[in-house]
């Protein structure tokens, strides 16, 4: 359990997540509230509150004296178990699914790590930040920060931010080419600005995506930061086994293969 999220509340949501994934069928009746406490090892008290709270969002149904069982409200079970299983590389395109209700431009003092990332000069005092909201089927489901030096975003139009992906802005409004990019990627938990953004709890689940977008020899142009909501993305990469050399090797069979030694 996590010490940032109330336990009542990790309870409900792996409760939920096992309800998505058919553990917990339609119209089955899920473990007492005795087996959920020796599971947990926590007070009856707390899976009681869980299991309330699911009750109350109508995905599951308490009778008295037999129990809990998930509701038979398939548009509401298909809506929990929706995902976007993607290759990382492509969780930021997903754009016949993802809509930008929400984009804004503003310049902002960079944080020293912000500076680092980007290679700031002494004299580059400001940046431009551009924060967008994406949606799924009216749920907001990412958050993103992008970070450019004053010279390259100011050259973005804010009105094109819920229509077009910065690195084409960048390439077709200002002629800067992107040549490269480093991603990382890592699990967090929301802090109170990205959580509101999302409609979430404070503590609840991400997927954290770091790109650093270069142009040529290297030049940092774009440090874009996206949280993704843990209870909708789900991260899927396929590989294929082959030889070379007398080593296992995994190819990444996504846009571009890419090759991963089996032991490294």
């Amino acid at each position: 359990m996590n010490d940032l999220v109330p336990v009542y509340q990790q309870i409900k949501e792996i409760i939920k997540r096992r309800i998505a994934d058919g553990v917990y069928g339609r119209q089955e009746k899920i473990p007492s509230e005795s087996e959920f406490v020796k599971e947990f090892g926590v007070s009856r008290l707390t899976i009681r509150q869980a299991i309330g709270m699911i009750v109350r969002e109508g995905l599951l149904v308490s009778r008295r004296g037999a129990g809990s069982f998930v509701t038979t409200d398939e548009k509401m079970l298909k809506n929990l178990s929706r995902r976007f299983c993607a290759a990382i590389e492509d969780l930021s395109y997903h754009r016949e699914k993802l809509k930008t209700l929400y984009a804004k431009m503003s310049v902002v003092e960079p944080s020293l790590v912000i500076r680092q990332k980007l290679n700031l000069d002494a004299g580059e005092e400001n940046v431009v930040e551009v924060t967008r909201v994406r949606y799924a089927e009216g749920t907001s489901t990412v958050v993103t920060k992008s970070y450019l030096p004053l010279k390259y975003g100011q050259r973005l139009d804010e009105k094109k931010l819920k229509k077009s992906l910065i690195m084409e802005l960048l390439e077709v409004d200002a002629g800067i080419i992107l040549k490269r990019v480093h991603q990382s990627m890592e699990a967090t938990f929301a802090e109170k600005t990205v959580a509101n953004l999302l409609g979430i709890p404070s503590g609840s689940p991400l997927l954290k995506v770091e790109r650093v977008m270069m142009a040529a020899k290297g030049k940092p142009i774009v440090l874009s930061i996206s949280w993704f909501r843990g209870d909708i993305f789900r991260y899927l990469e396929i590989f294929r086994v082959t030889r070379r050399e007398g080593e296992l090797v995994l190819v990444n069979e996504g846009f571009r293969a890419k090759e991963r030694n089996v032991l490294a």
